[in-house]
């Protein structure tokens, strides 16, 4: 039996997509505070490893990558250069990949793997994993910038393509849409067995279910930040152009065919289980299910250009 958890194999990275319009450099002015940087940072090269598929963590591709976070403490296993890149610039690393929304650069940054273990100064707000993965950790998305920078002597500007996008607008009849309730969910959940009364854990994330079918779920998430997750598993960027203000709790469940997705099935049809009922495809399932629809357009889309980068020192 074949379950696909993408928990492990794809998805959450999340974060706000760049508000930096036209061909605007990146490169952070001035002196560094001390709140802008690590206080100790070691970079090495990762031992080598046999590579796989592409865009898989510790399975090779430009998005390998585990972050370690704790209260005073950042690690990353098996980063590319690419990753981190995509972290202290606020990009999603998969969608980037997909999309060439990160171009430029030697091979090297989408290839060769670094072990990093950083101290996170004192008085920085403490961040769970979630909010890193979710976007929501801007001072330790500032000092991964910074890293980068200093480290891989990387330089970097923004510019706007037009590019084929996806337009998310609402479909005839208004959405459905299902508001989040503050504090209905939990961050950090405790490690299983589920204990009555407890909390639902917060999700965000792309799930391939046991049944094969597509998940892209989330609590407490805006249609903006939900577009980005939808682009993961289409051949396009998504664009929120619905209008809608608000946080959301939204579990889509679509068909993986025809979806960025389904290379992640099974080769052998054998081991496929057959579901309850035919699953609709994605963009029926967006009308259907959330009262939304996706028209096939072309937008600006920024785009982080990488001018130039070097393989670090160890240290």
């Amino acid at each position: 039996m074949f379950t696909a958890n993408l928990s492990r194999m794809v998805l959450f990275v999340f974060a706000a997509v760049l508000a930096v319009k036209g061909a605007v450099a990146l490169r952070v002015q001035g002196q560094q505070t001390a709140g802008d940087v690590f206080e100790v940072a070691s970079v090495k090269a990762s031992p080598p490893q046999q590579l796989g598929g592409r865009g898989v963590p510790g399975r090779g591709g430009a998005c390998s990558g585990f972050p370690q976070i704790e209260p005073a403490r950042f690690a990353a296993t098996r980063a590319t250069a690419y990753l981190l890149i995509s972290w202290g610039y606020g990009k999603d690393c998969f969608s980037a990949e997909a999309h060439e929304l990160i171009s430029g650069g030697p091979r090297w940054i989408a290839s060769d793997q670094f072990e990093i273990q950083a101290v996170i100064p004192a008085g920085t707000p403490t961040y769970t994993s979630g909010q890193f993965n979710s976007g929501d950790a801007p001072k330790l998305q500032i000092m991964i910038r910074n890293l980068v920078r200093d480290r891989f002597k990387v330089e970097a500007h923004s510019e706007s393509r037009d590019m084929p996008v996806y337009a998310l607008t609402v479909n005839k009849g208004g959405p459905k849409l299902t508001r989040f309730e503050e504090g209905s969910c939990d961050a950090s959940p405790p490690p299983p067995p589920f204990k009555p009364g407890q909390k639902r854990a917060c999700f965000r994330g792309i799930d391939i279910t046991p049944s094969l079918k597509l998940r892209v779920a989330a609590t407490g998430v805006t249609l903006d930040r939900y577009a980005l997750m939808l682009s993961m598993a289409l051949d396009r960027p998504v664009i929120d152009k619905t209008g809608i203000a608000g946080v959301f709790d939204i579990d889509l469940q679509s068909a993986v065919e025809g979806t960025r997705m389904a290379q992640f099935l099974p080769p052998d049809g054998n081991l496929r289980p057959v579901p309850s009922e035919p699953a609709p495809s994605i963009f029926t399932a967006i009308q259907d299910q959330l009262g939304l629809k996706l028209e096939a357009t072309k937008a600006p889309v920024e785009v982080l250009v990488i001018d130039h980068a070097e393989k670090p020192s160890e240290n």
